[in-house]
């Protein structure tokens, strides 16, 4: 199991969503900032530099995220996890 996924893990027993967020419906996402208030989707960056750079994790619905991403300069497409 990598990092990132225990990360999910923790979110989802915390705010008892099981499966919202790593399930294959993902009614959850989780965006974080960085050091230069740059947003990024969880799983974006290597686990190294996602722990050096990150300044504040949000929750969001993914439905909220895709209008999000729309509206701004975001991916609309997660990169590779690493």
């Amino acid at each position: 199991m990598d990092i990132y996924e225990d990360l999910i893990i923790v979110f989802e027993d915390m705010f008892v969503i099981w499966g919202e967020i790593s399930g294959a419906i993902g009614v959850w996402s989780i965006v974080y900032m960085n050091w230069n208030g740059e947003s990024m989707v969880l799983g974006d960056t290597p686990w190294p530099e996602f722990r050096s750079v990150v300044q504040k994790i949000v929750l969001y619905s993914t439905e909220e995220l895709i209008r999000m991403m729309r509206e701004t300069t975001m991916p609309l497409i997660s990169g590779p996890r690493q």
